[in-house]
């Protein structure tokens, strides 16, 4: 049985972003969705490594890694567009 999906347990978005005035000093963006009765990676976007990059995960956890030609306040837009 299909029962969709519940907006309100299924996900997990979590936002971290540091401030300084109005200029983004550093960022975290993660998606975890439940699968199974465990909480599973699928996309971050952060600039940990001095770089803004996207880490994609696959249900094994596998870890893919793609830098992004963006700047902090850019890649923050970004995502917000991907997680309407």
């Amino acid at each position: 049985m299909d029962r969709g999906c519940d907006w309100q347990r299924d996900y997990i978005l979590s936002i971290t972003a540091g401030m300084r005035g109005k200029d983004t000093i550093h960022f975290v963006v993660q998606l975890e969705v439940e699968i199974e009765g465990g909480w599973k990676r699928v996309v971050r976007y952060d600039c940990c490594h001095r770089f803004v990059h996207r880490d994609s995960y696959s249900l094994s956890g596998r870890q893919k890694k793609e830098e992004l030609d963006l700047n902090y306040e850019e890649a923050l837009t970004l995502c917000g567009r991907g997680y309407r």
